[in-house]
This record gives C-alpha cells, structure tokens and sequence, in this order.
C-alpha cells in the first residue's frame, strides 16, 4: 500500500492484510497528516498539493515511529514473527525489513538505556 489513506480504506472495507497497525494509530496518522498540511499551507504559503506532501512525510514518519513502538511493547517475540509476516504479505519485503530494523534498533535503544538507569 502507498499511503496511509489506502490503508484505512482497505482497513474499513475488512481487508485482513491491511490491518498491520492498530486503528487507532491509522486514524491519528490521517489526523496529524491533515493538519500538517494545512499548517504548511497557511505558514508555509505553499500551494496545498505541496503542503499535502509535506503533510504526508512528516505523518508518516510519525505512523512508523507509533507503529515500532506498538510492536516492541505489545507483543512477545512469536506475536512480532507473525506481525512481521503479515506485513511482508501486505506491504513487501522492503517495509518489512525496513520494521524490523526500526524495532531491533528500538530495542537497542531501550536495552542500553535500561542498562545505565541500573
């Protein structure tokens, strides 16, 4: 899937695949993308369709970053195989790969962390 409000629409119309985030993490990311957009228009004096991309980047690294820090606190190792899995299926090795590598990096993170706090 290209972008988020695909994957809402195939979210709504029951598509299993498509359900690789929570609902909730879709509809802020739709949320925050708008209102990006609308902020680069008015400050940024951009025509919309620029503010729309703008708007469409910074959501999205935003939709990554919430969905990286679902799969690293909500699921065991065996429930992240099978979330990677599906994601694979749905949106292509490169996403997938791209996933893992954020939640093998998160994980670092709040490893090396944890290890200072002790």
């Amino acid at each position: 899937m290209s972008n988020v409000f695909e994957m809402v629409a195939k979210m709504r119309e029951g598509d299993k695949a498509a359900m690789t985030i929570t609902p909730e993490c879709a509809q802020v990311a739709l949320e925050i993308r708008e209102e990006r957009a609308a902020i680069c228009e008015y400050d940024g004096l951009m025509p919309r369709a620029w503010a729309e991309q703008q708007g469409m980047l910074e959501s999205e690294s935003w939709r990554e970053a919430c969905e990286i820090r679902h799969v690293l606190t909500a699921m065991n190792i065996e429930q992240r195989r099978d979330y990677f899995a599906k994601v694979e299926k749905a949106r292509g090795l490169a996403a997938a790969n791209k996933l893992r590598d954020g939640v093998r990096d998160a994980w670092t993170a709040n490893r090396a962390a944890s290890k200072v706090a002790a």
